[in-house]
């Protein structure tokens, strides 16, 4: 007796949870192509229960980092212009897009709700046409966009483009209202931007601008000489989150990046992607930190830190609640660490008269210990053997 067609189970059987379970797993826009208006069921379910916030119109197929292609099938936007959109465009809060959707996807439909938008892989030219030629585009940028990516394709051969600095010009008239003059202008929405630059001076023009920043991602392809008057030491207070990628080798970090990251005096986190052409190292090798008022509040800190180069580690001046978090927080990570400055004191209450096993692993690596004079307790050697 065959009993396998029996077995079978039909997706159409399956409870409501596991369906949601499965549409969950999936990306939205397979589930909106394939399963919407299979059955009225189906149409609840993905409607009604996950209430859709946000769609991606791009797949990216990426063959150098030069050479990647986001254009999805045409039938798939079709059918996400003429069956989807008309029911979740009004209740959209972020949007993504590529050159070749955003005649379906965008210009034909209202977003009220729409606070995020991503241009991907446009050429210079025909973003510049889309810029200056649509209002639907404007006006949201205008009235609503708070969130703004955009990503212009490289030509890897090409010098630095007028048009990308039109673009640019543009963007900034667009997002900005104007005080006193063309040139003086501050970003009344714009509090995150997600952005490819030709040059370093691209950066600091767009903050210098964009006062209401609190997140730039930026990939800059060369880091060079200043073109423009761009020497400003004016302080970036709202900005939070700053990440800067440059895979082309540059020998300015020192007279170009250094100084702007000292201008983010409220940065949270940083992130720093450079391909750094010194004859020596330009990372931290030796940290000194002086505070010796407690802290209010012990906060450990929600992401990795690792100092990759560090070999000397001044803890001589500093509170014992410092010198826990430096050595015990699991998120901090010193790999090379050598050298260790401290007081035997705080050596001896952050190892709790050395019986603490968190720190025995960065002592064991101490070569060689700064410290004020002390008689060695009978275990001292199995936390330092190597001194």
């Amino acid at each position: 007796m065959n009993t396998s067609n029996n077995n079978k189970v039909n997706i159409l059987d399956l409870p409501n949870e596991i369906l949601l379970f499965i549409f969950n797993k999936l990306k939205t826009i397979d589930v909106l192509y394939s399963l919407v208006d299979v059955n009225e069921r189906f149409n609840r379910l993905k409607f009604n229960s996950l209430h859709i916030r946000n769609l991606d119109m791009t797949n990216m197929v990426m063959k150098s980092y030069f050479n990647r292609n986001f254009s999805m099938d045409k039938n798939v936007i079709l059918r996400i212009s003429e069956k989807i959109l008309p029911r979740i465009s009004h209740q959209l809060n972020e949007l993504i897009v590529e050159r070749y959707s955003i005649e379906y996807i965008l210009f034909p439909f209202n977003y009220p709700q729409l606070y995020s938008l991503s241009l991907i892989n446009f050429q210079e030219k025909i973003l510049f046409q889309y810029l200056t030629s649509d209002s639907l585009l404007h006006n949201l940028l205008t009235q609503q966009i708070t969130d703004l990516n955009v990503d212009i394709s490289y030509n890897s051969k090409s010098e630095v483009s007028k048009t990308l600095s039109n673009i640019f010009t543009l963007i900034l008239s667009i997002i900005s209202f104007y005080k006193l003059s063309s040139i003086s202008c501050v970003s009344s929405t714009l509090t995150k931007l997600n952005i490819n630059v030709e040059r370093f001076d691209d950066c600091l023009y767009l903050l210098q601008h964009l006062k209401s920043l609190l997140i730039l991602i930026i990939d800059v392809k060369k880091i060079m000489i200043r073109g423009r008057n761009n020497n400003n030491n004016e302080k970036l207070p709202k900005l939070k989150y700053f990440s800067l990628t440059s895979i082309m080798f540059t020998d300015h970090y020192d007279d170009q990046i250094i100084p702007l990251l000292r201008r983010m005096i409220n940065l949270k986190e940083l992130t720093l992607f450079l391909a750094i052409f010194k004859s020596y190292s330009t990372y931290i090798d030796e940290l000194c930190v002086i505070n010796c008022i407690p802290q209010k509040n012990k906060q450990y800190l929600p992401i990795l830190i690792i100092f990759p180069h560090l070999i000397l580690l001044d803890l001589y001046k500093i509170h014992v609640d410092y010198a826990e978090q430096l050595l015990f927080d699991k998120n901090i990570h010193l790999p090379c660490l050598l050298d260790l400055c401290i007081k035997y004191k705080l050596l001896e209450i952050i190892t709790n008269n050395f019986t603490n096993n968190p720190i025995r692993d960065y002592c064991a690596k101490i070569k060689k210990l700064h410290i004020d004079k002390f008689i060695p307790p009978k275990n001292f050697h199995e936390y330092f053997p190597l001194l």
